[in-house]
């Protein structure tokens, strides 16, 4: 006998091998085992619902404030140490948000950078003009990288932008990438979107 339980995307198949004897308990190992699959799903996904897991919910109906707040905690989940915000939400903060520090291990060592990271919660696009001059932030903050998170799109000449001026020092995380990112961190997902 063969059955099969499906959750968005993945289908688990499994199968029970049993004698004429055995019938009476078919029915209890059945259900013994999808529950064992419906536990370990739970423990991948963190229990999130299964219409949520193809991770596509709307940043934009975050106010300005949570958004800024959420990108706080998705720092924190990545491992950034010293993150903290700026200011308030919409007041005057010199065009940085978010300064944290990473910190870097490799073959020689370990090293730290300084970020500095705008929010840019918007239901338009990016584009070149809400773009800072970046690399005097970059020298008045002492930061060795900028970060641009976006609950929208780059327009593809914002991109051209960066890439030209600052390929080295600006990451970009666009909604597609925060979404991605956030699917790591199950509770932040229902911390601010349920």
């Amino acid at each position: 006998m063969r059955n099969h339980y499906t959750t968005k995307g993945l289908r688990f198949s499994f199968s029970f091998n049993f004698t004429l004897r055995e019938t009476k308990d078919v029915e209890e190992k059945m259900n013994y085992e999808i529950n064992y699959i419906r536990n370990a799903h739970n423990r991948l996904t963190g229990g999130l619902p299964q219409e949520n897991l193809g991770f596509d919910f709307d940043l934009n109906k975050l106010s300005s404030e949570k958004f800024e707040a959420m990108c706080v905690n998705l720092l924190m989940a990545q491992g950034f140490s010293d993150v903290h915000q700026r200011g308030s939400t919409n007041t005057p903060d010199d065009g940085v948000d978010i300064e944290a520090v990473e910190n870097m291990r490799g073959l020689f060592g370990s090293e730290t950078r300084k970020w500095i990271f705008q929010c840019k919660c918007s239901k338009k696009q990016i584009s070149r003009k809400d773009i800072l001059e970046i690399s005097e932030l970059l020298e008045e903050f002492e930061a060795d990288r900028f970060g641009i998170f976006s609950s929208n799109l780059f327009t593809p000449r914002a991109l051209d932008r960066i890439k030209k001026l600052h390929r080295d020092s600006v990451t970009i995380f666009d909604a597609n990438e925060i979404k991605y990112k956030l699917s790591k961190y199950p509770d932040i997902i229902k911390k601010y979107f349920y």
